[in-house]
């Protein structure tokens, strides 16, 4: 982000985007550093957000035939 996030700024054009998860607000207790670094992403975008250049994408859960999470 640092690297070019100054520069989509000078031209003022460019998007990045962050992909986000479901983790980042309902975490599964065998997965929680994938939460941790999901939410450390999602602050980060948060912190640096620099006007519409940035952006966080938070896919939704998705299910199997038989309804169960994936």
């Amino acid at each position: 982000m640092q690297a070019f996030i100054p520069a989509m700024a000078e031209r003022g054009f460019g998007r990045l985007i962050a992909i986000g998860s479901i983790q980042q607000v309902k975490e599964h207790r065998d997965m929680l550093a994938y939460a941790a670094s999901k939410a450390a992403l999602e602050s980060m975008v948060r912190k640096d957000a620099a006007g519409d250049l940035l952006s966080l994408q938070r896919p939704p859960l998705c299910r199997d035939r038989d309804g169960l999470p994936r």
